[in-house]
């Protein structure tokens, strides 16, 4: 009795897996399996017949989608040879238009290197695709930073564009830009491949209004690297100042106003220390100046306190008027 179960159970297991060969497959009349056909997959970086600078890395392999019938794409593993060897996916295909993963690259020998990307379905092939790339020689490269140069003075928030020449180059280097301020990296600005130009935003960076700014790119992580000249970095001009008063001032009473300097970007200039004018509608003021020094306060990283103001006036509403260079801006003040 145990044996006829064991049986049922063999021959259950094996018509199963019969079922899931005919569901993957097909089968034809002759009973010869019907497999897809090996499509070919078009890479489109990196280029055939190209010179490859220096890939060793996580690089991307792109390349056109392709269609596989009924067959749904997720069922469908990729893989990548350099040279017949594999080598590791560490991201999957993603993207609309084209596709593209991710792959680790192993440092390769100069001369000539096949690079193929294999479509399989349960383990059967049925797209593949092949470039030839090549590493070149040790090669010369010099490099130029245009702009930013030493005329150059940038407002942080601004969007900028870091240009240099590469003499030398080849179409898949890869640039890192960096922002240095005494020799020391501040900030790394972004990541170029194949093109000497970059636009960014000016960062936020601890010591504006210094002229000891550089810019650094660095070719393929240290093949070649070059520093601008020094240039300026400052807050953007004043555009509006943040005012905190009281909302209701006794006549012939003290009563202190702060002040806070922002640009266009609403950033604080830590570096502002201009004496700002006060006047007023309506009533008389005293004293009528900010941020003058040890009189009406010192401007302290953009931000100036005075608590010795005093209004005079039979009205019941005064207009207080604060004026840096250029610009007025009012704020009202209820006289009970």
């Amino acid at each position: 009795m145990l044996s006829n179960i064991s049986f049922k159970c063999a021959g259950a297991c094996l018509l199963a897996a019969l079922v899931l060969i005919l569901t993957t497959f097909g089968c034809s009349g002759s009973g010869t399996p019907i497999t897809p056909d090996v499509q070919e997959i078009k890479i489109i970086s990196p280029v055939n017949n190209s010179e490859w600078g220096n890939p060793q890395g996580v690089w991307q392999v792109v390349f056109t989608p392709i269609s596989f019938g009924v067959i749904n794409d997720s069922n469908v593993d990729y893989v990548v040879n350099i040279d017949n060897h594999g080598i590791e996916v560490v991201k999957p295909p993603y993207g609309n238009n084209y596709k593209m993963l991710s792959v680790v690259v192993p440092k390769l020998e100069v001369g000539d290197h096949q690079l193929q990307l294999i479509a399989t379905l349960f383990g059967r092939q049925i797209a593949k695709g092949t470039v030839i790339v090549t590493i070149p020689s040790d090669r010369e490269l010099k490099i130029e930073i245009i702009e930013p140069n030493s005329t150059t003075s940038w407002d942080i928030g601004d969007t900028v564009e870091i240009s240099w020449t590469s003499d030398g180059a080849s179409t898949t280097d890869n640039y890192d830009v960096l922002l240095i301020h005494n020799e020391v990296e501040v900030h790394k600005l972004g990541h170029s491949e194949g093109t000497t130009l970059l636009k960014c935003e000016v960062p936020i960076v601890e010591t504006p209004a210094s002229s000891n700014f550089q810019i650094k790119v660095v070719v393929n992580d240290g093949m070649a690297e070059t520093e601008s000249e020094e240039f300026i970095i400052d807050y953007g001009p004043l555009s509006s100042l943040d005012v905190d008063y009281p909302s209701a001032v006794p006549v012939d009473t003290d009563f202190g106003i702060t002040v806070t300097a922002k640009d266009q970007y609403d950033n604080t200039i830590v570096n502002y220390n201009t004496t700002i004018e006060i006047s007023i509608a309506g009533a008389t003021i005293t004293p009528w100046t900010i941020g003058n020094g040890s009189t009406t306060g010192t401007w302290s990283n953009g931000t100036v306190t005075h608590d010795g103001y005093k209004l005079s006036s039979p009205g019941s509403i005064a207009t207080l008027i604060l004026i840096p260079p250029g610009q007025a801006i009012p704020v009202m003040l209820v006289q009970p």
